[in-house]
């Protein structure tokens, strides 16, 4: 029988808040989960997807991951991986780096092939495949199909025979009724179908860990990636699991720390003095995370975070702007509901990706109707509802 670790969303490469330390803190993380499963004894680790950040990715983040894939290669440690949407290739490019690490010997990429009936599943070879065998199980990878998630499980289930090797299927995807910025999504429902033969689906692309069903586990990111994930207080880390009948333990990952703050400056132009006075001298150099209550837009919102966290020792600081006309407080003194913090957040986000302040607000708005009927969520009906919201002229 085998142990091995699952985990998925490492995201290195990232640089939250353009910050170098952010972009250690991805690779620490992906370090803490290489040296646990090599001091452990771990027969393999298995990645489900975005293992990089972007597609495209710079000489500091492939020596990094490779010193790491180094220490594993040295342990003797196979991986197995699977794309997921990050850091899949373009089109153009026709392989990821993924493909440039499994050249070297550092993991194996599981990916069906194509044909013009949809995916050929085959075995692991010099010319690639998705089946692979390792200390008497079967592993299954899927990758990022996207919106041609329920064809592939479709296929895979007309496909898949049981045997007696215990059997993993690696999928990079979301799940029904949660919504995902690009709608890779399947229905739970197709992979119970699967269970019969399925020992353990081993999934990534949401951040925050969920055990959607028995058998079948999303670890999330091992990192937070954004403030909402801090917001939430999901747990980062990966799975352990045993397959001689241990089951799957989650194994939490020591991350940066987020601070949360609410500030009330309507009644003075010092906002520094309103945040810091309030915030003090912070430990450990966590990131900063204010809400931030004003007569009207901040000037200089860039520059007041950097001056934030010089003052009160976080590595960064990220302001989210409410703006209450009248200044009517929306709550308890200082205190703005979760719905309106989310909300600001989005705006802020879009913002930042150079949307317009009208679109931006109408897309969050949206988006917060969406999170509310999630549990009836019907993907058609959010479609049509996304294209009136960016239809109407700013």
């Amino acid at each position: 029988m085998a142990r091995f670790l699952h985990l998925a969303d490492l995201h290195l490469g990232k640089y939250a808040y353009g910050h170098h330390e952010r972009f250690l803190d991805m690779m620490r993380a992906f370090e803490y989960a290489a040296r646990y499963a090599a001091d452990g004894g771990m027969d393999f680790m298995v990645a489900s997807g975005d293992i990089f950040d972007a597609r495209t990715i710079n000489s500091e983040t492939l020596s990094q991951a490779v010193r790491v894939f180094d220490m594993l290669k040295a342990a003797g440690l196979p991986v197995f991986a699977i794309e997921g949407n990050h850091d899949r290739a373009f089109v153009r490019d026709r392989d990821s780096w993924l493909r440039f690490l499994e050249g070297r010997g550092y993991l194996k990429l599981l990916k069906p092939g194509m044909a013009e009936g949809g995916p050929v599943f085959s075995e692991y070879g010099e010319e690639g495949g998705c089946v692979a065998h390792a200390a008497g199980v079967r592993l299954i990878g899927l990758g990022y199909p996207g919106a041609s998630c329920t064809a592939y499980l479709e296929k895979l289930d007309a496909w898949l025979e049981k045997t007696d090797e215990y059997t993993v299927l690696m999928l990079h995807a979301g799940f029904s009724n949660i919504f995902t910025e690009d709608m890779g999504r399947t229905d739970t429902e197709l992979l119970k179908k699967l269970l019969d033969r399925v020992d353990y689906v081993a999934m990534g692309h949401i951040h925050r860990r969920e055990e959607i069903t028995a058998g079948v586990f999303m670890p999330g990111s091992t990192e937070y990636t954004d403030v909402r994930e801090a917001m939430r207080g999901d747990e980062k880390g990966f799975y352990f699991v045993d397959t001689a009948g241990g089951g799957a333990a989650f194994v939490p990952v020591p991350v940066r720390p987020y601070v949360f703050l609410d500030a009330d400056a309507r009644e003075t132009a010092d906002v520094l003095g309103a945040v810091a006075g309030k915030a003090g001298r912070l430990e450990g150099a966590p990131v900063l995370a204010v809400t931030l209550k004003t007569n009207g837009p901040l000037a200089d919102k860039k520059e007041t975070e950097e001056r934030i966290a010089g003052a009160t020792g976080a590595l960064a600081c990220e302001i989210t702007v409410v703006t209450e006309a009248g200044g009517e407080d929306a709550g308890e003194a200082g205190t703005l509901d979760r719905e309106a913090f989310e909300r600001a957040v989005l705006f802020d986000l879009l913002s930042e990706k150079g949307v317009s302040e009208k679109r931006a607000a109408r897309l969050a708005a949206f988006a917060m109707e969406l999170k509310k009927n999630a549990g009836n969520f019907d993907p058609e009906l959010a479609l049509d509802g996304l294209l009136e919201v960016s239809r109407h002229d700013d």
